[in-house]
This record gives C-alpha cells, structure tokens and sequence, in this order.
C-alpha cells in the first residue's frame, strides 16, 4: 500500500530513488525516452481498480506514467537524465486530475450501491473516460424512469454529506465479511482497504475517494443506451454519468453547442429572407 492509498489529499512527497532504468514509453501516439523509477513510496496512484494513473513531476521532471508491477509502482519520468540511486526526490500531483478522478470514482461507488440496493440493479465493471464515464449494470434495460429516480436518490444522498472513509482490514476479520467485493481476494493479500460510504456501501477498493459525498455537488446521469454488438455479446446496459467539475464542463459545452446552433438557425433564416425578398 502506497501513500496515495493512505490519503487521497495529499498532493506532495518526499522519497528514496530505488531503481531507475532507461525506457522508451509511447505516450498520445508517439514514443518519449524517459526513464522507469522505482521510490521507497509514493503519491501518485498506479493504473488499477478501474481507475487511470496519476501525472505529476518528480524533481520538477513531468511523470507521464504510473503502472503497478510487482507490488511496486513503477513512474515513466521524461527525462534526459537518470535520477540517481539513492537521491532523495520530491513527488508533486497533478491535483486537477486527481480531483477529476476522485470525484467520478466516488460516484461510481454510489451509483452502483443505490443502484444495487434500491433498485436490484448490480454492476459488473465500470469505465473512468475522459470526458465521462459509465458503469455496467446486468440487465438487458433500464427505464428512463428508473434512471430519473436513481438520480433523485443519488443527488438527496450528496445533499445530506455523508461521510466517506477509508478503512483497513484483516480477510479474515469477521467484519470483513460484510463488506461487499466484486473481486476474488488474493490468498497472499491479508489486509484489504475498503471504502465505507457511511450507511450506504462498504467496498473492497484500491482507488482514490473524496471525504465527503458532498464534494461530488451533484451527479448527473447523462444517458442510457445499448450498443448492438454489445446487446449481442454481453447483454448489459451502459448508464453514463458525470459527477463534480465535470458536470459544469458538460454544461457548459451544452450552452456552447445550443449558441452555435441558434446562430446556424439564424443566419438561415437571414439568408432566406434575403433571397426571397
């Protein structure tokens, strides 16, 4: 378990280079030579659970990857320079995109426990997009008016601020045994991390979380829709969602696209008139 486990909000670190071997990572469709780098601990998460990987610098180097190998979380550092073995380095987080992620995954949390225990709707995996994100829920089809009433239920849950903590756990404690997981439990794994959304979901996660369902502000359940292919495979039904600072970008984009359509229809009727004047 890494620092960034521990506390989702702190944003620097100091750490003991271990290991730092040369590497060449493709990153947005072309290849930057940089270097994997191996600390004693850190604070930016490691791809898993579901949930992208952390940017951030590490001695003021930007890190453009955190995957998880081994137990250990291996950073790709975009350097022309090795960091020395040994050295002592300081990590800082892309806060914005920690934020980002701590928020969706949080309501991905609560959307699945609602979903699940007031309405008999059970999540079988989740997406964390760029721009928005969806959980898998096994049925074939979900009302519009099951979904309007989840959103209900989900928005009066962030109003009330409950309380969202981390908790750790022995597998076998017989506390344990109440807390909901979608995942097999390693036999080597003896403490587990759960998230407990006070009153509402006890969940085996690895993943960063806010404190307080009320720093979410609100959720909005975007759509609903069923690919074919996916219809055909799987027959699950995708519920996309945005949570937090991400509903203000959608909304924003949504004033933006209803401006540029409004000028389009006007400059149609302008022109109309005109020719047939």
């Amino acid at each position: 378990m890494f620092e960034c486990h521990r506390n989702s909000y702190l944003t620097e670190l100091s750490a003991t280079v271990l290991s730092c071997e040369k590497s060449v990572h493709t990153i947005n469709g072309k290849n930057v030579d940089g270097f994997n780098v191996v600390l004693t601990d850190t604070v930016l998460f490691p791809e898993e659970g579901g949930q992208p990987d952390d940017r951030g610098i590490i001695d003021g180097k930007p890190v453009l990857k955190v995957n998880k190998v081994n137990n250990e979380a291996v950073h790709f550092v975009e350097s022309v320079e090795p960091l020395p073995v040994g050295k002592c380095v300081q990590m800082k987080v892309d806060w914005k995109r920690r934020w980002d992620h701590m928020q969706q995954h949080t309501a991905q949390h609560l959307i699945s426990a609602v979903a699940r225990d007031d309405f008999n709707l059970l999540t079988t995996s989740w997406t964390l997009g760029d721009t928005d994100s969806y959980i898998e829920i096994d049925a074939p089809h979900v009302e519009n008016d099951i979904v309007k009433k989840l959103e209900a239920v989900l928005n009066e849950k962030i109003k009330d601020g409950i309380a969202v903590k981390v908790e750790l756990y022995n597998k076998n404690d017989p506390e344990f045994s109440k807390v909901r997981s979608r995942c097999e439990i390693p036999d080597e794994t003896d403490q587990m991390r759960v998230i407990n959304i006070n009153g509402v979901d006890r969940s085996t996660c690895n993943g960063t979380h806010v404190s307080n369902l009320s720093h979410l502000r609100t959720i909005k359940l975007l759509s609903e829709h069923q690919d074919d292919m996916l219809k055909m495979k799987k027959n699950k039904f995708h519920l996309y969602f945005v949570a937090g600072e991400r509903l203000l970008l959608y909304l924003g984009k949504c004033v933006k696209q209803k401006n540029s359509e409004t000028a389009f229809l006007k400059y149609c009727l302008k022109f109309k008139k005109a020719y047939f004047a």
